[in-house]
């Protein structure tokens, strides 16, 4: 007997109503064949409702695991993997003449051409013709040649890969049914059910009508009703109605449900984990407002389901949701597969970011943590400006150093073999004690490594594209526990729950856009041909659509607006529902922060606050005066910000050059009036002092071979600013450099160090600053002063004049940037003492400020912060401007 029974999709409990045919329970010597383990599970599980007391269940199969196990009892041929198909399909590719041709785009061609035999494969019922193939081909009016070329190549590989199967008595994943097909026989089954099939690809339908034809009894649980749309039932729904009429003559029962409005909801939500946390809260209530259901009654899919899975996995860990997640996840989504790779792409560019994810690494066990950290603060202060390249990763020391040296060495420039670069990789492992965290990626990954140890030879840009390549063809499955079921959409065929939320339902995944690399073929020729064309896709896409809503009891939708920054709308699928939103019954009235930080005048006063008066510099007090938040930081918690070592412009370092030189070369000059033969040896001393400074610091590993060659370049601009400011100082009087000078106030100890003092030849004396940024000097105007805070060259005027009793005393700044100024005098600011008018209103500002520290009064909160854009602790502060 061969039995069809045809289900309504929104019929309830089929797989029960197909049980309750049987008038006994059911033995080892029926079959269940279901198109998904989903499905497998369901029916056991509603097995034992309608036979509580039966111990024993039928045999349960996936059509694939039955096709697997006929194969491994009976067939002399051994199943490949997709990886070591695709490296098969590499190897050909290799071997071909006009390799050339995909030289640098081969890992990504094999992996289309491995789409391109697949996709003949599961379209074609019976033998592949490669003749047939090639008609079509040619009979197609194309555009472009180079386009039917590439299809025509795709067709010889695949003849090419087919013959290498036979001569090595190898299949395919693809080929496993029609070669299952031969040993259906072999079965001894009474009873054969069927169930959750809504469509019967062509690869499959020799081995389904094999099955159906030799069990002596046949039960086929179908859905169909007039419902679905047109597209859908004449592309898939009748083309498998067809299908089963035409190899077998059915007893026929057709099922019948009332029409109840069906509960459909639409959820936006603002971003994707809003979008699942949302879901969660869904669950949450659901449960609490149907108590006599459980989390077995509820399910998500997501059409999207890799980029939802580990969010999925954190906000319902959160809700304390068991959930069962299915499929798995490919290895390249790993993050212990990304560090194994990341060992490549820092032998290709020694970044330190690179690095440092290495060194930290968890799963790198034999890597000193401590030592990292270590490196990582050392080296951020070491090269923060001047950037670390090869030669610095070279020139460090330390264990974890000295391993990566060793692998560095391992991987090398020449071409090897695949076997040998994966060899190299089981020494990186080894060194390293790479673990993975998981066994089932472990073991996936080990699986992979054996797969690849061939003798095709690649380079190592090609190897790294391959391993990327071939880590997004192998999945992990880690679909335990038990719970919400979440899953894709292929899993939920032929479940029925009494909540299904359909997450991510955006124009981007509903329809979803083909994300495979294939090569290009018209999508008129690929409905000639059979393949997957655009109208088929939609078709599916449609049925899925009919089939969750109405399998389900209750149905919600959901879609973030945004996902990564980018927006996103509802599928077109979509539009005819209105969109909902949850709302809190309670809500917070007010913010509330994550956390408070709080300034401590404690630790203030501890450091500024001696004798009952403020202790500050003169660079300290500015920056206080400007930003009293980067003072806090700075200069009492003394935090550094997390900066990468790049190369950039580097005035803190100049500065410490030219100020060195600066002091060495006019020690001997002091008290003394430049003349012109003084001058020009200064002049000479100068250039040769700064390129000792500049090697000296290369040669102690502070500055890399590139910055030295950066410096050594602009050191001739330096020497020529240099230059022309020495030379508008001949007949001045040196009195000194780095001269530390200091002023008391009843609440203020104010101390600076003056880089330069002069005195002119008609007796007044000249203050200089030297500044190595490229930044315009300061106006140092009363407005200037009292407002912006720019305050440095007028304090000093002003201290010095306290200090000597003068009140003949200049300002001058010296510049020392690396941009040639080509106005007369650009390279030096003067500020004459008339202009600074304002120096007897300081000694007020000045007691008044230090005494409401004194006091504890002032706060480190900047008013109106002036100095944001250059400032360091920019992007980390709350303070700062938009």
């Amino acid at each position: 007997m061969r039995k069809l029974l045809v289900f309504p999709f929104s019929y309830r409990n089929k797989t029960e109503t197909l049980l309750a045919g049987f008038q006994k329970r059911l033995t080892a010597e029926t079959l269940y064949v279901a198109a998904h383990m989903s499905k497998v599970r369901d029916f056991k599980m509603r097995y034992h409702r309608v036979f509580p007391d039966s111990a024993l269940l039928p045999t349960s199969h996936t059509i694939k695991t039955l096709a697997l196990m006929l194969l491994d009892r009976y067939s002399g041929k051994r199943i490949i993997s997709e990886v070591e198909k695709y490296v098969k399909i590499l190897q050909i590719l290799k071997e071909k003449k006009n390799k050339e041709r995909f030289k640098h785009t081969l890992p990504g061609i094999a992996l289309a051409l491995s789409h391109f035999i697949k996709d003949v494969k599961i379209s074609t019922e019976k033998a592949v013709s490669f003749e047939d193939i090639k008609n079509s081909v040619k009979a197609y009016k194309w555009k472009f040649n180079h386009n039917l070329s590439l299809l025509l190549f795709a067709v010889e590989i695949m003849e090419d890969y087919e013959k290498l199967l036979e001569k090595e008595k190898l299949i395919d994943m693809d080929d496993i049914y029609n070669e299952a097909s031969k040993y259906v026989d072999n079965l001894t089954y009474h009873s054969m059910i069927f169930e959750g099939f809504s469509e019967i690809p062509a690869y499959q339908k020799k081995f389904v009508g094999s099955l159906i034809q030799n069990g002596p009894e046949v039960f086929f649980s179908f859905c169909y009703d007039d419902g679905v749309s047109l597209d859908a039932r004449e592309l898939i729904l009748d083309k498998t109605f067809a299908y089963l009429n035409q190899i077998s003559h059915w007893r026929e029962e057709r099922f019948s449900v009332d029409r109840k409005s069906k509960k459909i909801e639409c959820y936006n939500f603002a971003s994707q984990p809003e979008e699942v946390k949302g879901i969660a809260r869904i669950i949450c209530g659901y449960i609490a407002e149907n108590p006599d259901s459980t989390l077995n009654d509820v399910m998500t899919v997501f059409p999207s389901m890799p980029s939802y899975r580990p969010v999925v996995q954190r906000i319902f860990s959160r809700y304390k949701i068991p959930c069962e997640i299915l499929p798995g996840y490919s290895l390249s989504r790993n993050s212990s597969i990304a560090t194994l790779l990341e060992l490549f792409a820092f032998h290709q560019s020694y970044d330190w970011e690179i690095l440092m994810d290495l060194l930290m690494s968890p799963h790198l066990h034999k890597l000193d943590l401590k030592e990292s950290e270590k490196f990582s603060d050392v080296s951020r202060n070491r090269f923060e400006k001047t950037g670390f390249l090869m030669e610095n990763f070279y020139s460090a020391k330390g264990k974890n150093l000295t391993i990566m040296k060793s692998i560095l060495k391992q991987i090398g420039n020449n071409p090897r073999p695949l076997k040998d670069w994966v060899a190299a990789i089981e020494i990186f492992i080894d060194k390293l004690g790479w673990s993975p965290g998981s066994p089932g990626v472990r073991l996936s990954f080990e699986k992979v490594m054996h797969e690849m140890k061939q003798s095709s030879v690649f380079s190592m840009e090609e190897f790294v594209n391959v391993l990327n390549k071939i880590f997004e063809l192998v999945e992990v499955d880690e679909g335990k526990g038990s719970g919400v079921k979440v899953s894709g959409v292929q899993e939920s065929v032929g479940l029925e729950k009494k909540l299904c939320v359909i997450g991510g339902a955006t124009e981007d995944n509903i329809p979803s856009a083909p994300s495979v690399e294939e090569i290009f073929i018209p999508d008129t020729l690929k409905k000639q041909m059979g393949f997957t064309d655009y109208g088929l896709r939609i078709a599916r896409e449609r049925l899925d659509l009919y089939r969750l809503k109405n399998e389900n009891e209750t149905v919600i939708f959901t879609f973030p607006s945004k996902i990564e920054g980018n927006n996103r709308m509802k599928s077109i699928f979509l539009f005819g529902y209105d969109e909902s939103i949850i709302r809190d019954e309670r809500f917070v009235s007010r913010e509330k922060g994550l956390f408070n930080f709080d300034f401590s005048k404690r630790k203030f006063q501890e450091n500024f606050i001696i004798g009952g008066k403020m202790n500050i510099g003169v660079t300290q007090l500015e920056i206080l005066m400007k930003c009293p938040y980067r003072f806090y930081l700075q200069f009492v918690e003394k935090l550094k910000p997390y900066r990468s070592p790049e190369i950039d412009e580097a005035p803190d370092l100049w500065g410490m050059i030219i100020h060195g030189v600066m002091q060495r070369i006019f020690a001997g000059y002091v008290g003394k009036v430049l003349g012109s033969e003084e001058t020009a040896g200064l002049i000479r001393n100068f250039r040769d002092e700064v390129n000792k400074d500049i090697q000296k610091l290369f040669s102690e590993g502070k500055i890399s071979s590139f910055y030295r060659d950066v410096l050594v370049l602009r050191s001739d601009e330096v020497c020529a600013k240099f230059t022309s400011i020495i030379e508008g100082h001949k007949d001045y009087t040196f009195l000194g450099a780095e001269m530390e000078i200091s002023v008391e106030l009843p609440s203020l100890r104010l101390k600076g160090k003056i880089d330069r003092v002069e005195k002119l030849p008609s007796g007044e004396i000249n203050i200089v600053d030297i500044k190595t940024g490229t930044s315009e000097p300061p106006s140092y105007t009363e407005n200037d002063f009292f407002r912006n805070f720019n305050m440095q060259i007028p304090l000093y005027v002003w201290m010095y004049e306290r200090r000597f009793s003068t009140d003949r005393v200049n300002g001058n700044i010296w510049r020392f940037d690396f941009v040639e100024d080509e106005k007369p005098g650009g390279n030096e600011k003067f500020y004459d003492r008339k202009k600074l008018d304002y120096l007897e209103k300081i000694d007020d500002f000045l007691q008044d400020t230090a005494a409401g520290y004194v006091r504890g009064e002032e706060v480190f909160i900047p008013e109106n912060p002036v100095s944001c854009f250059s400032c360091q602790y920019k992007g980390v502060c709350p303070y700062e401007k938009s």
